[in-house]
């Protein structure tokens, strides 16, 4: 259906807009727009969706909205339907999720779930490839979507000056007050992640590292190598006070990272 819809396209895409059968029913759920039948065959099903978009033109229209043509109506439904339930679980189920986003970054949907297994499974994983190829578009969208409308989403990108002082925790320079500077402790990226996911137990949280393989990650890491692989077992960081609390990281807080494979400026 969708390949008939693009050479149809080649007729006039302001009559002929593009055709995704799942958009279309989130929008006829959400206008309460009526289905067809289970017997409804391709044609009918995209003519069904281009008399939608025509009445949608008509109510736009109703409304003080100016809508030219199918197309502007198809791109204003797709931009309705994305913005309350593709990058958001609100109440939606997230299997429904993954179907709209799977279309959405012209992916499928068994690639997606996949990862969010392996996400459930070992709570970290990192995307590879050569540049170019959307490896951080999709991280930020996968876990806008993973995350929903209760978690959070945190992007870091590494460079080879990263150090551990940046990423988890360290002493930064401080206005004492009087024109005196000192020293503070300030945590990183992977500190305010954890503290968040520890707060709000109920919901996802992501960290995602871009670029990760341009830090020196022995550098930045450091106990956070023994805290990925033993979750349950807390450790004591390098600038902890001696009667602090010991530091693990929660179980709801992922951590996706992307790596470029044909860097030619590091090692």
């Amino acid at each position: 259906m969708n390949l008939i819809a693009g050479l149809l396209m080649g007729l006039g895409i302001s009559k002929y807009p593009p055709f995704q059968i799942t958009i279309f029913q989130k929008a006829y759920e959400q206008t309460g727009y009526d289905y067809l039948d289970g017997d409804a065959d391709e044609a009918d099903l995209y003519q069904h969706a281009l008399n939608f978009l025509d009445r949608f033109i008509t109510e736009a229209a109703k409304q003080g909205l100016d809508v030219p043509d199918r197309l502007h109506a198809q791109s204003l439904i797709w931009k309705i339907v994305k913005d309350s339930s593709v990058y958001s679980n609100g109440d939606a189920e997230t299997v429904r999720n993954l179907q709209l986003l799977a279309e959405d970054l012209t992916l499928t949907y068994s690639f997606l779930s996949k990862i969010e297994r392996l996400l459930l499974e070992r709570r970290q994983v990192i995307f590879q490839g050569p540049p170019g190829t959307g490896k951080t578009f999709v991280a930020q969208a996968l876990a806008k979507c993973l995350a929903g409308a209760t978690g959070s989403v945190e992007l870091v990108q590494f460079h080879p000056s990263y150090a551990y002082e940046d990423f988890v925790q360290g002493y930064r320079p401080a206005s004492l007050g009087k024109g005196q500077i000192g020293f503070e402790l300030r945590d990183g990226p992977l500190m305010r992640a954890a503290d968040r996911a520890r707060e709000e137990p109920d919901a996802d949280h992501f960290l995602l590292i871009d670029e990760i393989n341009r830090g020196n990650l022995g550098r930045v890491f450091g106990e956070l190598y023994f805290l990925l692989e033993y979750r349950d077992e807390p450790i004591r960081l390098q600038y902890q006070e001696e009667d602090a609390e010991l530091f693990s990281l929660p179980e709801n807080l992922y951590i996706i990272g992307t790596m470029n494979r044909a860097d030619r400026s590091i090692a």
